[in-house]
């Protein structure tokens, strides 16, 4: 045990099992440091990472269209479903959004926002919809929610399970 600023820090790699009375064996708990997480391992929790961070690019998108709702010519965009980003495999991992953030590069091609078709526009030529960007929104906001809940009662479940809920 380490002890940093006051914070006492373990690292398993470091703690050999140790034997009890009557010869039993407890292994640490604490995973060496470079191992894979358990949280990576679940797929209920990367499915829910990728909802939350298809929603947070979605709403994202859908905040530009409504603040373009004036703009002469502006085309209002979307990104593909989640479902379809989804089963294309992995894509839905961290970007950079600003110098200092965590590093990555741009957003996947499924992320990235497309020009919606068939809309008619206003004479100016703008396509944006003030009602149909504010449904958006809110199924937006249901999908992240989603997100949170399934995180929340994962994470439940496996204290439960450690005996800490």
């Amino acid at each position: 045990m380490a002890s940093v600023m006051g914070f006492s820090t373990f690292r398993a790699a470091s703690r050999a099992p140790e034997t009890l009375s009557k010869g039993i064996t407890v292994k640490p708990r604490l995973k060496p440091v470079g191992e894979t997480p358990m949280f990576d391992q679940l797929e209920i929790l990367n499915m829910a990472r990728g909802l939350a961070t298809h929603s947070a690019t979605r709403q994202q998108v859908v905040a530009q269209n409504l603040a373009q709702a004036d703009t002469a010519g502006y085309k209002a965009r979307d990104i593909a479903s989640f479902g379809a980003v989804y089963q294309n495999g992995p894509g839905l991992e961290l970007r950079q959004t600003r110098s200092g953030h965590v590093a990555g590069e741009m957003p996947p091609e499924a992320l990235r926002p497309f020009i919606e078709r068939g809309i008619d526009g206003d004479p100016n030529g703008n396509t944006v919809s003030i009602e149909s960007q504010m449904v958006k929104s809110a199924e937006v906001q249901t999908r992240h929610e989603m997100a949170l809940s399934i995180y929340r009662t994962t994470l439940g479940l496996m204290r439960a399970t450690l005996g800490r809920g």
